[in-house]
């Protein structure tokens, strides 16, 4: 799709972004074509110009399936009656997810948007997937038949027909989207090795343990669907704890534990998850053992009567508060999952001793 002008064209032209800032979102604008791919959405990057309405400054689809959109909207305004979520974002600085929205063309979808912050820790601009709301649509109507026609079933075992075709559905679904995702790890990885620095070959890095880290959840999913229980926390960390442990710096002998008890997660609740104790291990991994060879990080999980608690622990070296780089990806990426999506509050304890980072789970999502 070709666009009338370049992010920067628009940031310089249309808005108070500048410097620092604006490099920052070409680097986000750059992989924009991978996202759209990862999440099967139509993307764009969003800021707001000098009157305070925001303007799209970057637009991508998907290869896999049909745009939403006929032509490019690079440089059109997006008004907040028709994009709320946009707005949302961009005045409280926290995620938004599946809020109804109309594009520039008129069309139904649902946004799920992302603040993407400054060098100053401020808003500079946000992340948006949009996804057509005809497949909800779609989904509601067939599952209105299934339970019409399962409810004038007089034979249970009948009944039963179709919740079986749907599970072995619910597998082979899990099981394609786990595949792509790797496929994705892996281009990531030979991007990666492409690098013509070491810094970005660390962000592609960082991107392929997330990719894995959800991949993990669909690979566990292909085996609890049939059971219709849960998804074992412990089983999902074991499974993280061991794509995490090849993370650990040759020559260093880091241990990666798994303890506490088992929660029964909902595949939302465990996706999240995943995502935050990925980032905290990662951020572990890389900062709590400088100058030493040896070290410790465990994952705790402790049962409560209404949350429980999850905990990243080291015995690193600590950090002081200042020293922490402002707008870490990673880092708000775990703080917009555990309050945006988990509903929780995310706490840090540091010192000498070394790290722990705490968050919490109600029991009943």
């Amino acid at each position: 799709m070709r666009h009338s002008a370049t992010l920067k064209d628009i940031c310089l032209g249309q808005t108070f972004l500048h410097g620092e800032d604006i490099v920052r979102l070409e680097g986000v604008a750059a992989v924009l074509p991978l996202i759209a791919d990862l999440v099967q959405a139509d993307v764009f990057i969003d800021c707001m110009d000098r009157e305070g309405v925001a303007v799209v400054a970057a637009q991508e689809s998907p290869h896999s399936i049909e745009a939403l959109y006929r032509k490019s909207v690079v440089g059109e305004r997006a008004y907040s009656q028709w994009e709320p979520a946009v707005y949302l974002a961009f005045s409280t600085g926290q995620c938004r997810y599946d809020l109804k929205a109309t594009t520039q063309e008129g069309r139904a979808v649902k946004q799920s948007v992302v603040p993407i912050r400054g060098l100053e820790g401020k808003v500079a601009a946000v992340l948006i997937a949009e996804r057509d709301v005809s497949d909800d649509i779609r989904h509601e109507r067939k599952y209105r038949e299934m339970a019409r026609a399962v409810e004038s079933m007089s034979s249970s075992s009948l009944a039963l027909l179709p919740a079986e075709e749907d599970l072995a559905a619910m597998r082979e679904i899990h099981h394609r989207v786990k595949n792509n995702l790797q496929l994705v790890a892996s281009i990531l990885n030979m991007l990666a090795r492409k690098a013509p620095d070491a810094a970005t070959k660390k962000i592609f890095q960082e991107n392929v343990n997330r990719v894995l880290s959800i991949a993990a959840i669909h690979d566990i999913l292909t085996l609890t669907e049939e059971s219709g229980s849960g998804i074992s926390s412990a089983v999902l960390l074991e499974k993280l704890r061991r794509n995490l442990q090849g993370l650990v710096p040759e020559g260093k002998v880091i241990s990666l534990q798994v303890e506490g008890d088992d929660l029964q997660l909902s595949p939302d609740c465990a996706t999240s998850v995943s995502l935050v104790v990925s980032e905290l291990i990662t951020n572990a991994l890389e900062h709590a053992f400088p100058g030493r060879d040896r070290g410790r990080v465990v994952v705790r999980v402790c049962r409560g009567r209404l949350c429980s608690t999850v905990s990243v622990e080291d015995d690193g070296v600590g950090f002081r508060p200042e020293d922490v780089r402002r707008g870490s990806l990673g880092m708000g990426i775990v703080r917009a999952t555990v309050e945006g999506k988990l509903h929780g509050q995310l706490r840090v304890d540091t010192g000498p001793r070394g790290t722990a980072a705490f968050f919490d789970i109600p029991n009943d999502i």
